[in-house]
């Protein structure tokens, strides 16, 4: 008997550990739910975030009316709407070949603000003039390149 009493009082002191193991443990999850703010990231996973959005700006559209109007204004130009039709062949020149400039005829040369070049001072001077205090902090040129800038 009195090794089934001790037993039992085993298995309820275990009893009590886990159950503070327990509670120490919700009170931790319930921390870092809120800390790494789960909710949002649910959200997010799910697609809900999305779609809150995507209903707001359907509610602030729908109170703002319709903001492009049909009729050209009084004060537009009717030249506005025309599209001129350029020969691409006028636009772009050839680039000249390789063999051209290896023969010595016509090679580049150092572009400085004298012969129509565009050097660092001169950008900073007109980006300061053109959009006020912007500091140009590297300024990259390429040349005979088929890369987009």
């Amino acid at each position: 008997m009195q090794q089934i009493q001790q037993q039992i009082q085993l298995f309820h002191d275990l009893f009590l550990i886990c159950m503070g193991l327990c509670l120490l443990f919700l009170v931790l999850s319930l921390m870092f739910f809120l800390k790494f703010d789960i909710r949002n990231i649910f959200n997010v996973r799910t697609g809900r975030s999305i779609k809150k959005t995507i209903k707001e700006m359907e509610e602030v559209n729908a109170r703002t009316g319709q903001l492009r109007r049909t009729a050209p204004s009084a004060g537009t130009s009717k030249r506005l709407n025309k599209v001129r039709k350029v020969d691409i062949q006028n636009v772009i020149q050839n680039p000249r070949t390789s063999s051209d400039l290896t023969s010595g005829q016509d090679s580049t040369e150092v572009l400085t603000g004298d012969t129509g070049g565009y050097d660092l001072e001169t950008a900073q001077a007109d980006v300061d003039e053109r959009y006020g205090r912007f500091e140009i902090i590297n300024s990259v040129m390429l040349i005979h390149t088929e890369e987009t800038v």
